[in-house]
């Protein structure tokens, strides 16, 4: 698949996976789903961690 991004997209998705590794104890699995819609890519980034109360 080729990709024409940012150059930083590779600093968000770092970002994302550290955040996740940081601050979401308990986090045993970290998924990325992709998906093409008519205005480009949507990327959902999503992990098994107890989230932020509200």
């Amino acid at each position: 698949m080729l990709i024409d991004a940012e150059p930083m997209i590779e600093k968000v998705f770092m970002n994302l996976y550290d955040n996740c590794l940081r601050h979401a104890e308990g986090v045993t699995g970290i998924t990325i789903q992709c998906q093409e819609t008519d205005a480009g890519l949507l990327i959902t980034w999503e992990d098994d961690g107890p989230g932020n109360p509200i």
